[in-house]
């Protein structure tokens, strides 16, 4: 080191587009595991899917028929 460079940490230098990128993907986990809306207890009980979004196209395209009967048994 004896250009007087600083030691590059183990995944190298981080840059402004990493932390804005990081933060980014930690915000958006952070919402979609934390907001989920209020529910009357009138009302029957959520469906919690195990891949939001993605799991119901997945579900959709694996058995369309199949699928509505099996969502209706969950609940």
């Amino acid at each position: 080191m004896a250009d007087n460079q600083p030691p590059e940490d183990f995944f190298g230098k981080t840059t402004p587009i990493q932390f804005l990128v990081g933060g980014t993907v930690v915000l958006l986990v952070s919402l979609l595991l934390n907001i989920s809306p209020a529910q009357d207890p009138a009302e029957p009980p959520l469906i919690k899917p195990r891949m939001p979004v993605i799991g119901h196209f997945w579900g959709l395209f694996r058995g369309y028929a199949a699928y509505f009967t099996r969502l209706y048994e969950r609940t």
